[in-house]
C-alpha cells in the first residue's frame, strides 16, 4: 500500500489573495531563484507549506509521492490564469520535503480538465497506482474545480481518500454522510418496498422508536400483495370459503387500492391488471373515494397504454393529475392508521411528470456577485440552473452572507437564503456549514418530499461548495431521492473561480453517490434479485453512481433474457429454441417458489407468455 498527495496550485500558495497578473508577475520574480531556507520563510503559513506540515506526519504509511496540478500557459492570457509558473517558483521548496514531486499540467481548472488528467495518469501502466494507494487532498488554495474533478474520479474508482482542511488544526473533513444506516429503510418506505422490511436478514435499521421487523411491516407487505389468508383471517367461513359480506369486499378493495397505489409509487404499474381491477372499483364506488368523472378521457387514455404495456419490459405510463392526486390522499390517510408509517415523512405516492417535478437546489451565492451595496443579481445563473433541471419547482437554499439581499426571480423558484455568519469562511468551517445547511432543509416541510436534490458546482467559497456537497449527500438520504450535481461552466478569474457563467449541465455519473446512496441502492437491489424483481433492481441501480450503473445494464440483459418477447414466427409450430427457453424461464422462477409462491407463479405466467412466439396470422 502506498500514499499519495495531490495540492492544486493558486495564487495563495504564494501568498497572495486575490492578485492581479501583474501583482503575480512580480511575486513570481521575487521568489525565483531564492536559496531553499528563504523561498521556506517566505512561502511559511501558504496552504503548500501547511499540506506539506501535515502529510510528513502521515507515516502510516508515508507519503511517497506529491502531484502539484497547475494549469498550462496560453498565448492569450485571458484565457484563463495560468499556475504553471507558480508550481515551478515552488517546486524546490516542496521536492526539499517530498523529493517525488510532480508538475501535472491541465488546459483549465476545470472538473471536467482535472477528471480527464486523472483517468489518463491511473490508466497509465507505469503509474504507481493500486487499488490499496491512499490518497490524501488539501481543501485550501488552488481551484476548487480542479480538485472536485479529483475527487470525482477518485469516488467513482473506490479509492480510498482524505480531504483536509488547509488551515488551523488541519483538520479531516469527514466525507461519511449522515444517516447511513437508516437510509435503506427510507427509501424502502418512500417507494412502499415493505417486504424487505418485513423479512430482510438482518433485518435493516429503521429510525426509533420503530423496531426492524416489526409485525407492522409484515401486514403492510401481505396486504400488498393481496394476501387473502392473512386478511381474511378473522372473517368467517362456510364449507371452507369464506363468505363474501361487505366486509369482506372493504377489506379486498383496500388491499387493491394498497396493491395499486403502492405499484404507482415502485414504478410496477405496467402489466394492466392491477390498473383495470383498481379503476373497476373506482367506477363502481366500491373505493373510500370514487373516480368524479369515470368516464375522463385523460383516465381513458391512461388505461389503455398501461394495458398495453407488457410486465417487466417497459416503463410505467405516468397517471393522469386526478389520478396521482387521489393515490396521495389514500397514503396520507394511511399514514394516520399505521403508527409504523409515522416515523417517517408524508411522502407523496405517485412521482410526476419529470416537469412536474420540485427539486431542493443547495449553492454557494459567487463572490463576485456580491457588490458593495449587499445585492445579489445572478439572473442568468439562475435561468441557467432552471433550464439545466427542467422541473416544474425549484427550492433553491443558498448560503449568503448577513449583508446579502436577493434580487433575482423566476416562476417557480423559491428562494431560501441561508445566513453564513463566519465572514472568513476558512476550511475548517466546513462542518458547521454543512450543519447549518442541513438544518435549514430540516425546517422548510417542502423540501423532505421533493422529487430530487440537486448541488451547483463549482460557484462559491471553497468551504461554502463543500459543505453544501456533504448536505446535499445527507439530504438525498434523508428524502430518499436522487443526487444530482449541477456543473457551471464559463470564464475563470484571476484565482480560478468562475466569475461569468455560460452554461450549467448535470453531471451523469453522480460521483457522490458512492459515499452514500449506493451502499442503500446496492443493498435494496441485491434484495430485489433474490425475489427476481429484477424490474426493480435495475431501476435501483440506475439511480446510483457510474460502478452502479455498469451493473444495471447487467441486470437489463438478464431482464431482457427473462422476459424478452420473441418476435413472431412464421409459422404455427413451436421450436425447440422456444421449449429450451422456456425451460430455462421455468428453472429460475423455481429458485423462488418456496419463499414467493404466487410471486413464482406470476412470473412464470408472464415468462412463457413472452417465450412462445405468437403467429403473424392466426387461422379463425
Amino acid at each position: 500500500m502506498n500514499r499519495i498527495a495531490v495540492h492544486v496550485v493558486g495564487a495563495s500558495d504564494l501568498g497572495m489573495h486575490e492578485p492581479t497578473p501583474a501583482e503575480t508577475a512580480t511575486r513570481i520574480t521575487e521568489l525565483t531563484g531564492l536559496e531553499p531556507s528563504a523561498l521556506a520563510d517566505e512561502l511559511a503559513g501558504t496552504p503548500i507549506a501547511w499540506f506539506l506540515r501535515k502529510i510528513e506526519k502521515l507515516d502510516d504509511p508515508p507519503v511517497d509521492k506529491l502531484i502539484l496540478i497547475a494549469t498550462k500557459r496560453h498565448d492569450d492570457p485571458r484565457v484563463q490564469p495560468a499556475t504553471q509558473d507558480l508550481a515551478e517558483v515552488i517546486l524546490p521548496f516542496v521536492r526539499q520535503r517530498v523529493p517525488a514531486t510532480t508538475v501535472e499540467q491541465i488546459p483549465l481548472p476545470s472538473i471536467a480538465d482535472a477528471r480527464k488528467w486523472l483517468t489518463d495518469f491511473l490508466d497509465n501502466a507505469a503509474s504507481p497506482v493500486s487499488e490499496a494507494t491512499r490518497w490524501e487532498l488539501p481543501l485550501g488554495g488552488g481551484a476548487t474545480s480542479a480538485l472536485l474533478g479529483v475527487m470525482f474520479e477518485l469516488l467513482l474508482r473506490g479509492h480510498d481518500l482524505t480531504l483536509w482542511a488547509a488551515n488551523g488544526a488541519g483538520l479531516r473533513i469527514p466525507l461519511v454522510p449522515c444517516g447511513l444506516n437508516t437510509a435503506p429503510a427510507r427509501w424502502l418506505v418512500r417507494h412502499r418496498y415493505y417486504e424487505p422490511l418485513a423479512s430482510s436478514d438482518p433485518p435493516l435499521e429503521v429510525p426509533p422508536p420503530l423496531s426492524p421487523g416489526d409485525a407492522g411491516w409484515d401486514f403492510l407487505a401481505r396486504r400488498q400483495r393481496v394476501d387473502v389468508d392473512t386478511l381474511l383471517a378473522d372473517q368467517p367461513k362456510e364449507n371452507d370459503a369464506w363468505k363474501v359480506t361487505d366486509v369482506v369486499q372493504a377489506i379486498l378493495a383496500e388491499a387493491v387500492q394498497a396493491a395499486f397505489a403502492e405499484g404507482l409509487a415502485r414504478g410496477e404499474i405496467t402489466d394492466g391488471a392491477a390498473a383495470r381491477t383498481w379503476l373497476a372499483l373506482a367506477k363502481h364506488g366500491r373505493l373510500v373515494r370514487p373516480l368524479t368523472d369515470p368516464d375522463d378521457p385523460e383516465v381513458e387514455e391512461w388505461r389503455n397504454k398501461v394495458v398495453g404495456l407488457s410486465h417487466g419490459m417497459h416503463q410505467p405510463a405516468t397517471p393522469p393529475r386526478v389520478i396521482r392526486f387521489m393515490q396521495d390522499e389514500w397514503a396520507s390517510a394511511q399514514r394516520d392508521k399505521h403508527p409504523i408509517l409515522q416515523a417517517f415523512p408524508d411522502w407523496p405516492v405517485a412521482p410526476p411528470p419529470p416537469a412536474e417535478r420540485t427539486v431542493v437546489v443547495l449553492r454557494a451565492l459567487s463572490r463576485s456577485a456580491t457588490p458593495d451595496q449587499g445585492k445579489i443579481d445572478d439572473q442568468f445563473l439562475l435561468d441557467r440552473i432552471s433550464e439545466a433541471l427542467g422541473a416544474g419547482q425549484m427550492l433553491s437554499f443558498e448560503f449568503v452572507t448577513d449583508m446579502a439581499r436577493v434580487t433575482a426571480t423566476r416562476e417557480g423558484v423559491e428562494r431560501i437564503p441561508v445566513t453564513v455568519t463566519d465572514p472568513k469562511l476558512r476550511p475548517d468551517n466546513v462542518e458547521t456549514c454543512r450543519v447549518q445547511l442541513f438544518d435549514a432543509l430540516l425546517a422548510e416541510p417542502c423540501a423532505v418530499v421533493a422529487d430530487e436534490v440537486a448541488v451547483l458546482l463549482p460557484i462559491g467559497r471553497k468551504a461554502l461548495m463543500v459543505a453544501a456537497i456533504l448536505a446535499g449527500i445527507d439530504w438525498s438520504l434523508h428524502a430518499a431521492v436522487p443526487l444530482t450535481l449541477l456543473v457551471a461552466e464559463g470564464d475563470h478569474g484571476p484565482d480560478g473561480l468562475i466569475i461569468e457563467t455560460t452554461r450549467v449541465t448535470a453531471e451523469d455519473t453522480r460521483p457522490f453517490a458512492v459515499l452514500g446512496l449506493d451502499r442503500a441502492l446496492a443493498c435494496l437491489a441485491a434484495e430485489a434479485l433474490t425475489r427476481l424483481d429484477i424490474t426493480l433492481a435495475g431501476h435501483l441501480l440506475q439511480r446510483g453512481s457510474r460502478k452502479l450503473q455498469a451493473l444495471a445494464v447487467e441486470v437489463n440483459e438478464l431482464q431482457r433474457n427473462a422476459f424478452g418477447v420473441l418476435p413472431p414466427g412464421t409459422d404455427d409450430q413451436t421450436s425447440v429454441a422456444e421449449v429450451k427457453l422456456a425451460r430455462a424461464r421455468l428453472e429460475l422462477c423455481l429458485r423462488i417458489v418456496d419463499s414467493h409462491p404466487w410471486d413464482a407463479a406470476y412470473l412464470a405466467l408472464a415468462m412463457l407468455d413472452h417465450t412462445f412466439r405468437t403467429p403473424k396470422k392466426r387461422k379463425k
